[in-house]
């Protein structure tokens, strides 16, 4: 557990969790990031510059809460990261037994408890292929709670691959 000024970090070899207050008034953007530094089984967090050969990064626009009514900007106070480097709690009853397979990591980010739709401009999230893929159809999908009798279940509403930067990673 690391708390540097206003967030609180947790990493592990297959968890990294970043809690971060937030000022909904002065919010300009944000970024968070995770990495494995070589010679380290601990994974690496950071928020202020995405690292070169990241696991995974997400890039939150500074219109990012333009839209909200009072009583949502009212409630956001932090912001939450979380990378998960083992994909076993994400289990689909729907997908499972189909073609369909992980081929990368897990990012999650979450603004208060708030959602927030009909973005200005799009959350920017690459993500590290689990292994190099050859040309095949790809998704981008969010882990939906009210799926599957809300047991959850992925779910592609408002995704969309942006760029295929190569077969090791995919920015969505």
């Amino acid at each position: 557990l690391f708390r540097s000024g206003p967030s609180v970090s947790i990493v592990s070899r297959n968890l990294a969790l970043e809690v971060s207050n937030l000022n909904a008034s002065s919010f300009n953007g944000s970024s968070f990031s995770v990495g494995q530094p070589t010679n380290s089984s601990d994974l690496q967090i950071d928020v202020k510059s995405s690292q070169s050969q990241s696991l995974a990064s997400v890039v939150l626009p500074s219109s990012l809460l333009t839209d909200l009514n009072p009583e949502e900007f009212d409630a956001v106070s932090r912001a939450q990261f979380t990378f998960f480097k083992k994909t076993g709690l994400f289990q689909d009853a729907q997908i499972n037994g189909s073609d369909q397979e992980f081929i990368s990591y897990v990012v999650a980010c979450s603004i208060g408890n708030i959602s927030i739709r009909d973005l200005q401009e799009q959350v920017k999230i690459t993500i590290r292929h689990l292994e190099p893929q050859e040309e095949t159809s790809r998704s981008c999908v969010f882990w939906d709670m009210t799926k599957n009798n809300y047991s959850g279940g992925w779910n592609s509403t408002g995704c969309s691959e942006l760029k295929k930067e190569s077969a090791a990673r995919s920015e969505e």
